[in-house]
């Protein structure tokens, strides 16, 4: 157990030593910002992809210019949306769709078959269910602001 004592200790000092060099700030300063960079590209990818199949599933169930026309495109809509549900939050969307196209029920009015859904929308489209929440991207800013802590002092 002592000589796992000793050998931490030579690696601590060691790195200590090395960030008394002069380019080591400057150095870890270029990698935190590229680093802040790079996660923010990746999460504005994300959160653009999720705002796409959002429109997307929208503009298809906008097609339909009154509950009578939805009802009898919604073999269609079907289609279209599930066509367009490839990988990712598109996939999510479609998928969310599936489940509430399931809970649709015909209902008659005036001679006018009209769809008429048996669960709330938001139980299928809502943004924990759909994945949409900021997940692990939530504790980012923490963690950059403790890297910059921790080799400030």
């Amino acid at each position: 157990m002592l000589g796992f004592g000793v050998a931490a200790n030579a690696f601590i000092l060691h790195v200590a030593e090395l960030l008394r060099n002069e380019a080591i700030p400057g150095l870890v300063a270029t990698t935190l910002v590229i680093s802040l960079v790079v996660a923010g590209v990746a999460y504005g990818r994300g959160v653009l992809a999720r705002v796409s199949a959002a429109r997307m599933l929208r503009a298809i169930v906008q097609k339909a210019a009154d509950e009578a026309s939805f009802g009898r495109s919604i073999v269609d809509l079907d289609a279209e949306i599930l066509k367009s549900g490839g990988k990712g939050a598109r996939k999510q969307v479609a998928t969310a769709w599936d489940k509430y196209r399931e809970t649709l029920v015909e209902h008659d009015e005036d001679g006018v078959t009209i769809l008429r859904n048996s669960v709330r929308p938001a139980v299928f489209f809502n943004a924990d269910d759909l994945g949409f929440t900021p997940g692990l991207w939530r504790i980012v800013p923490g963690l950059f602001v403790t890297v910059g802590l921790f080799l400030t002092f």
